[in-house]
């Protein structure tokens, strides 16, 4: 085993990664050392390194710089330590990025996307008096560390290209899980060509819609996830269309069941689209707009609406979503994934950023080419 590594980390906030040579973690008696082969970025990461993610006027997330860099990460297990139980060298493994305490009253109360002791590798912290982990780094390096707890084997038929996103899945399954998604509802999802948005239209085909109405910029973007399914899926570009007036359209001017919100900038599109939900409707925020929305307590109150929030990933929820993937019940394939070596890590955030070409995009670094 190398005793250092190469690892694309944040030194300062506003700044590109750098591509570093640091000591590969030290095992622990309960931990797994794990050489990475995919090391996903998400939509939330382009605010990190540009350093938008304060939440209020008064409260900006803590940051424990350097960071090794990356959400998602996958690969093969290099080394196991004494007290790890069920892995093994050479295992392929997915590593949750959302760390949850499983003791507090949130986790005990199966509400552990709230854990009050909760740690996002490879991000920031938003705990008021932070007492960074161990594990805080993320996976845009060569090798990273885990707990047991915090892995899952990776079927054979699952790939480290998409085991590289099954936390962005993992985000959006939550959500629609959050908006109580079902049988019958017709459900908005703005932001829905971005990587997560893209995701949420996919995995909404899950739970039984009778219609999605997919809610984005670019329209070539959109008609690619429309042609999923034509009869389920409807797209609505904000440039072209009068948004309000197009979702009464497509619900026979009864509004929305639900609307999963992905937008990461441009409130206004948020509260149109609160606007033209049905009585009872449904809202779960989810894009980390740092913007704020207005909309009028009388309409919340007179249409009875919910308005929710989620945020990261359940880990339980992770081998329900790779047997939705081996069954085919999940397909992924409009998606486009661009794979780029760890030397380019700033090349693939810009890719994220710019999301270049017609199909919905995902963006993966390679740590170690080869592994697959």
């Amino acid at each position: 085993m190398p005793g250092t590594m190469k690892a694309a980390q944040l030194v300062a906030i506003g700044e590109p990664l750098q591509l570093r040579e640091v000591p590969v973690p030290e095992l622990g008696g309960e931990d797994v050392l794990v050489r990475i082969a995919r090391c996903g970025f998400n939509g939330g990461d382009p605010h990190l390194v540009t350093g938008d993610v304060r939440v209020s006027p008064d409260y900006m997330p803590s940051v424990k710089l350097p960071l090794t860099f990356g959400h998602d990460g996958c690969g093969i297990v290099a080394q196991v330590g004494p007290r790890a139980q069920g892995f093994q060298v050479g295992d392929r493994v997915y590593i949750s990025s959302s760390m949850d305490c499983g003791h507090c009253i949130y986790c005990r109360t199966n509400r552990a996307h709230i854990c009050e002791n909760k740690e996002a590798r490879g991000w920031l912290t938003y705990k008021p008096n932070p007492s960074f982990a161990p594990y805080k780094d993320g996976f845009c390096a060569e090798y990273a560390l885990a707990h047991y707890s915090h892995l899952h084997k990776l079927p054979d038929d699952v790939s480290f290209e998409v085991a590289g996103h099954l936390g962005i899945l993992g985000v959006v399954y939550l959500a629609a899980k959050r908006a109580r998604l079902g049988h019958g509802d017709v459900v908005v999802i703005t932001g829905a060509t971005g990587c997560t948005g893209a995701a949420a239209v996919l995995v909404s085909q899950l739970f039984n819609p009778r219609k999605i109405i997919a809610v984005a910029r670019e329209r070539r973007k959109l008609e690619r996830l429309r042609a999923v399914d034509p009869h389920l899926i409807e797209a609505v570009s904000i440039v072209e269309e009068d948004l309000p007036q197009r979702l009464l359209e497509l619900t026979e001017g009864q509004g929305a069941d639900v609307l999963l919100d992905f937008i990461p900038r441009g409130a206004e599109t948020t509260q149109q689209a609160i606007y033209r939900l049905r009585p009872g409707g449904r809202v779960v925020l989810v894009g980390g707009c740092t913007e704020e929305i207005c909309v009028s307590y009388r309409f919340i109150m007179r249409y009875s609406l919910e308005i929710s929030s989620s945020r990261g990933s359940s880990h339980p929820d992770i081998p329900v979503i790779m047997d939705f993937v081996r069954s085919g019940r999940l397909d992924l394939s409009p998606i486009a994934i661009r794979n780029f070596p760890l030397e380019e890590a700033n090349e693939a955030m810009r890719a994220l950023i710019e999301r270049p070409g017609d199909d919905p995009l995902w963006v993966s670094v390679l740590p170690n080419p080869g592994l697959d």
